[in-house]
């Protein structure tokens, strides 16, 4: 369970980061267990893991990406050897506040454009306006 100075450096951090103020991060210091932990993820847009120290290896990591978030985590530990950098998420410098605020803006802009897509049904219309080569090498519409 986090101590109240916990909780306090984690909003002195967010508010650092100026983020809260921007209305685009809800922030959640500790997830209580849970049976359907999937679930609780696939309520999120983005897992963030900010370590400043060593991580031997992240599980929470590799639950989120089990779960198809992309993942903001610190470039130390065993970190680097789970997230592959610009594919299933971000490796930060460790403390960088200016770093992780602009990834954080980043796929939050990112988030809220596919959002804006999905709801027009333009990325329906852009899907579906795919070619496709088919096994025997002919090119299909799909």
């Amino acid at each position: 369970m986090p101590t109240d100075r916990d909780i306090a450096f984690a909003k002195a951090f967010l508010g650092t980061l100026g983020l809260l103020a921007l209305g685009i991060v809800a922030f959640c210091l500790v997830v209580p267990l849970v049976l359907n932990l999937p679930r609780v993820l696939g309520q999120c847009d983005v897992f963030v893991q900010p370590s400043i120290g060593e991580e031997a290896f992240g599980i929470s990591v590799v639950e989120a990406m089990a779960c198809g978030l992309p993942v903001l985590a610190s470039n130390n530990g065993g970190l680097p050897e789970i997230v592959l950098e610009g594919v299933t998420g971000r490796l930060l410098p460790p403390g960088s506040v200016e770093a992780w605020r602009s990834a954080l803006v980043d796929i939050a802009a990112a988030v809220k454009a596919i959002s804006a897509m999905t709801a027009k049904g333009e990325l329906g219309d852009v899907l579906g306006s795919l070619e496709t080569t088919n096994v025997q090498g002919e090119t299909q519409k799909k």
